[in-house]
């Protein structure tokens, strides 16, 4: 029945609205929900990428330090808590006797404890610097270095933590590598 152009319903009408809405707003709220929680770990991957692109950039052409460097990178990773949940190396690679050699690594440490993927067996950190053994090890690239030539290899990580992941206590780890 509608009076004025203005549709009524009767107490049974309405009821049933409420319950459809019951049945339907939870899963709307999960999809916007999860929506939110994708494009936030979608931010936090590209700010990784830029920050590995940036700190390959800085460490190949630059004379800047690579702890200082990695600190920059760190500082300017908002809203990402770098110091809390992240990682980074800077990983000098030189073709040599056949092969890419490690000739120098630096860490960031930050608060996520991971590993180098380029070469992760560093048995003494000196502030930041890695004590490199006698015998250059073999970096894990796969790539062929003529002898002499340098590429540098950016790596960060982080521990992201979905929106969920405060209920579920689930984390997952985001990486980027950059070489150049």
């Amino acid at each position: 029945m509608t009076r004025q152009g203005v549709k009524t319903y009767s107490g049974t009408q309405r009821g049933a609205v409420i319950v459809e809405l019951a049945m339907v707003l939870p899963l709307l709220l999960l999809l916007v929900y999860g929506i939110a929680d994708y494009a936030q770990a979608i931010q936090a991957k590209n700010i990784l990428i830029n920050i590995s692109r940036e700190g390959a950039n800085l460490a190949s052409r630059t004379s800047s330090s690579p702890l200082d460097i990695m600190s920059a990178l760190a500082t300017t990773a908002q809203p990402l808590e770098m110091a809390r949940r992240g990682r980074m190396y800077i990983t000098r690679v030189e073709g040599r006797d056949g092969g890419p050699r490690v000739t120098e690594q630096y860490l960031w440490p930050g608060g996520y404890p991971s590993s180098s993927r380029v070469w992760g067996e560093c048995g003494r950190w000196l502030d930041g610097a890695c004590e490199m053994p006698d015998q250059l090890p073999t970096a894990n690239l796969d790539m062929d270095l003529a002898n002499g030539e340098v590429v540098f290899a950016v790596e960060v990580f982080y521990s992201y933590q979905p929106l969920i992941g405060y209920v579920l206590q689930n984390t997952s780890e985001l990486y980027s590598i950059t070489l150049f």
